[in-house]
């Protein structure tokens, strides 16, 4: 995810991961630690989705980048930028 990084440049860019220690790497940042998971432990899945629902509903990202981790084990960043999609299904 660092290697995107120049990409962001100029945009307010927010990153969270399971590893706390990630956070000295990202210095000028909002950085936020989650729990890490697996899909046996309930309780803390359950505390991983409040940590999400809490990170998300404070910074209302457009754009969330993630490296598709579904318990977040790498960094991801969300960026306020505007996006637009579009659908090149006709072609």
């Amino acid at each position: 995810m660092r290697r995107l990084q120049p990409a962001f440049d100029g945009l307010e860019v927010v990153f969270a991961s399971v590893h706390s220690a990630y956070a000295e790497e990202v210095p000028g940042h909002r950085f936020y630690a989650a729990a890490t998971v697996t899909r046996w432990d309930r309780i803390g899945l359950a505390i991983l989705v409040a940590q999400l629902t809490f990170i998300l509903l404070r910074e209302r990202p457009r754009v969330v980048v993630t490296t598709g981790s579904a318990s977040w084990h790498d960094r991801s960043c969300t960026c306020k930028m505007p996006v637009t999609i579009q659908n090149d299904v006709d072609r």
